[in-house]
């Protein structure tokens, strides 16, 4: 299990990562270069991905550990670098069931053409009609969208129109939720941006499965075509699946600085405990 900073906090951010829910956790452990071929592992689930496009680096955050960081596509409208992930059922869903996905990520990318994909499944510009993905749409705002099969009718969560919405595009880390509800009476598509409520569609229309094909792959950082992929550039510290609707105390959060340092306080403390009880 991925610890999102020191040791002593395996557990604070643990519980919110780990659930009997989860179908697969990408928490990105490693260093250096994750060179074109290398491995990505699902910590949870067996649904392992390979990196494409262009060499990933590693890099480590005291706040979150271990990221992964992309560069989009350099500019040039091409394969940019990404994970992908081989399709699976685990990564469908239904428009009466429950399903969530989450990322913890930053980027500063600006620009309402980069409209950078941070994860998708069965998506590309073609705009088919079983998908769903998450993206940050170069202004500062996120945009989630479903579409199920045979229906081809796409809902959509987007924080520019929620009444507070945040600017992720800040360097700083932020979590994002889409959660599907298609269980409760009303079914609903809502987006979270650091365990936040932002925005829900209540006028669900989709139907049937959502996420393309068994073999569609998923894909971070990007659509799966290569022209208008919208490449994400950017870093990725853990994704995670869970194939019910979480609730908002469910969800992946980023820790504040301050809850931090009274981890650390604590686990200090407890240490010297442990250290004066056996000295007696």
């Amino acid at each position: 299990m991925k610890r999102f900073n020191l040791c002593i906090l395996s557990g604070f951010l643990a519980a919110s990562v780990a659930s009997g829910a989860t179908v697969a956790l990408y928490e990105f452990d490693g260093s250096g270069t994750a060179a074109v071929g290398s491995g990505i592992t699902d910590s949870v689930g067996g649904h392992h991905g390979t990196v494409e496009g262009g060499a990933l680096l590693y890099g480590m955050d005291p706040i979150v550990g271990s990221y992964l960081r992309f560069d989009a596509d350099g500019g040039v409208g091409g394969l940019g670098n990404r994970v992908v992930i081989p399709g699976h059922s685990d990564f469908l869903f239904n428009s009466t069931q429950g399903y969530t996905i989450e990322a913890i990520f930053r980027t500063t990318q600006t620009g309402t053409g980069t409209n950078g994909v941070i994860f998708s499944k069965g998506a590309d510009v073609s705009n088919p009609d079983s998908q769903w993905w998450v993206r940050h749409q170069g202004t500062g705002q996120l945009r989630g969208t479903i579409e199920g099969a045979p229906s081809g009718v796409e809902d959509i969560a987007t924080s520019t129109t929620a009444t507070s919405s945040t600017l992720v595009n800040d360097g700083a880390w932020h979590s994002v939720a889409l959660v599907y509800d298609g269980v409760s009476a009303t079914k609903s598509l809502s987006l979270y941006i650091d365990g936040i409520f932002r925005i829900a569609d209540t006028t669900i229309g989709t139907s049937g499965v959502i996420g393309g094909a068994d073999t569609d792959p998923v894909v971070f950082g990007e659509f799966y075509s290569l022209v208008g992929n919208r490449s994400f550039a950017g870093d990725i510290a853990a994704v995670r699946f869970s194939n019910v609707a979480l609730p908002a105390g469910g969800l992946m959060v980023v820790p504040e600085p301050s809850s931090l340092v009274l981890a650390f306080i604590s686990g200090v403390l407890a240490l010297a405990g442990r250290r004066e009880t056996h000295s007696r």
